[in-house]
């Protein structure tokens, strides 16, 4: 995927202004834009358009599965967007940042850890009731929305390792083999399948274990335990030594003296606490606590004070009330509810867009076609539908043979066709879920 990373505010008029970038990553930047038409602010994920199919595949999987755990317990996807550049993620914006940045301000005791820790089970709790593993949980993860008096609420985002589990044989295969993930938060069994490129572990046992490490991190100072930077190497992958070393200290429970800060903030912690945390810390998937144990645990179930437990009887009361029924999509160009394939199990439609940032056809030639944008509204798009989904092969450190193609304006005839059957429609008015193209090159 080629690297988008630009300090030139993206060009998205006239539906959004860009007011500032708020981070860059590897294969996308996320800018903070006012939607000109309702004035709400929201973060825009911006991908460089020209990437290959293989890549295609993973950012079509990624968005449909957000669709499918749309919840209070997670960031929303608004709007898929396509300009001639990039291909966005219009998200909800949350301005008080991530976890970690929030426990660096305000250092939890054990009451306010406990409520974290309510949340984050809680999410998971959710996500795997969907049959969905994240397998990347960490503080930065992991954003601090406020409740209405003002006290932290957590919303999960990334769902790029994200992958939902398929039945087989009639039996839910929670099991995975791709090695993916953040190295400082990977379990045994994902160090394992780093030693050659794959495994076969839990994935709900991979997100128990990432639950401790971000427990230990909210009194270590954001300081994990078992830290890469404790086994002097830099990335995990090819590095057979250094995980062998941090394997064996697993193997021999030794957290709480993996670093002279752990063992610090370990002297600390309540003695049910420490046990919690064994029990996270088992090295055996078999006999590692679940999440009910954790959310049953004597730990967690001890008494808040009344400010805290009345914010989590309002987050339980929005989870209730959040509306569970299927959005249905209609598309205008097929005149037609868009549901899943009945082979595959896919939005055909959010495939489509995804396909046309990747090499189709933008718009037309000429001066019209210069500054068009065209906004997708699938937010919830498959709340509550049981899809069965199925997501391409996920193995970190390997690059697709195929070179990246840029957009070309023969690669997708059908694309054409899309861009010149859509109608321009005020954003702020429409009440469906579907594409609305804005020219903004051109007044007419």
């Amino acid at each position: 995927m080629g690297c988008c990373q630009s300090n030139q505010p993206p060009q998205l008029e006239p539906v959004f202004t860009s007011v500032r970038k708020l981070g860059s990553g590897t294969f996308a930047d996320v800018w903070l834009c006012e939607n000109k038409y309702s004035g709400e602010e929201v973060a825009v994920k911006l991908i460089r358009r020209g990437f290959d199919d293989f890549e295609a595949r993973h950012i079509s999987y990624e968005i449909q599965l957000q669709s499918l755990v749309a919840s209070p317990h997670v960031v929303e996807l608004k709007q898929l967007l396509l300009t001639k550049q990039y291909l966005g993620l219009v998200l909800e914006y949350i301005p008080s940042g991530t976890l970690d940045r929030y426990c660096k301000r305000h250092p939890p005791d054990e009451e306010v850890a406990r409520f974290l820790l309510r949340q984050m089970v809680t999410c998971v709790s959710f996500l795997h009731k969907l049959q969905v593993v994240h397998r990347d949980l960490k503080l930065q993860n992991m954003l601090v929305a406020k409740t209405a008096d003002g006290m932290p609420r957590i919303k999960l985002i990334d769902f790029g390792c994200a992958k939902r589990w398929k039945r087989r044989a009639g039996k839910a295969s929670q099991f995975h083999t791709a090695y993916v993930g953040t190295p400082a938060y990977m379990s045994p069994q994902l160090l394992q399948a780093s030693l050659k490129g794959e495994g076969n572990y839990d994935g709900v046992k991979v997100d128990v274990w990432c639950l401790g490490v971000m427990l230990v991190q909210l009194f270590a100072s954001n300081h994990v335990p078992y830290s890469t930077d404790d086994y002097q190497f830099d990335q995990v992958m090819g590095e057979h030594f250094a995980v062998l070393e941090r394997l064996r200290d697993m193997e021999k429970g030794k957290w709480k003296v993996s670093s002279p800060i752990i063992a610090k903030a370990a002297e600390g912690m309540s003695p049910e606490l420490l046990d919690l945390l064994d029990r996270i810390f088992d090295p055996m998937e078999s006999t590692r606590i679940e999440l009910a144990g954790i959310e049953s645990h004597a730990w967690t179930v001890a008494a808040l004070g009344e400010r805290y437990q009345s914010a989590l009887m309002s987050i339980a009361s929005e989870s209730q009330t959040y509306s569970t029924a299927p959005k249905i999509i209609v598309d205008p160009v097929k005149q037609s509810t868009c549901t899943p394939d009945a082979g595959t199990g896919r939005y055909e439609l959010v495939d489509d867009i995804v396909r046309m940032a990747a090499r189709g056809r933008y718009v037309p030639k000429g001066e019209d076609g210069d500054g068009r944008i065209i906004v997708y509204n699938i937010g919830n798009l498959a709340t509550n539908l049981d899809i069965s989904v199925t997501a391409p092969t996920m193995t970190e450190g390997v690059v697709a043979n195929e070179k990246p193609a840029a957009p070309t304006e023969d690669n997708t005839s059908n694309n054409a066709e899309l861009v010149k059957t859509l109608t321009k429609t005020d954003p702020s008015t429409h009440s469906g879920n579907h594409f609305d193209v804005f020219q903004t090159s051109k007044a007419e």
